[in-house]
């Protein structure tokens, strides 16, 4: 396994950040803006340390299925799977996490 620094989760990083400002977003919740950044860091994390597992997974069976022109096709979709799965996953528990606030 080759982990470039494209693959760092920078990016994720930043959409994460994006996804979560509105949530953020009112001075009564400035509390919240000191939880914000280490849990972006550890969803970040894991989101990464899953895309890097299932891209390792989807190689194997790329490589046994199909043709090698495909493979970086299969590596791309694995990254989108995972990346938009956590993002829509983050965003579910932040609007959760509103609703309960803000009542």
């Amino acid at each position: 396994i080759v982990v470039t620094p494209q693959c760092s989760g920078a990016d994720f990083l930043a959409l994460l950040c994006g996804v979560a400002v509105p949530f953020l977003a009112g001075p009564q919740r400035r509390r919240y803006w000191l939880l914000a950044a280490p849990a972006a860091v550890a969803v970040t994390i894991a989101a990464n340390s899953c895309r890097i597992i299932t891209g390792w997974y989807s190689g194997v069976w790329a490589r046994h299925a199909l043709s090698q022109t495909y493979w970086p096709g299969v590596h791309l979709a694995t990254g989108i799977v995972v990346f938009l799965t956590a993002l829509v996953a983050v965003h579910c528990f932040l609007s959760l996490l509103d609703r309960r606030v803000c009542t």
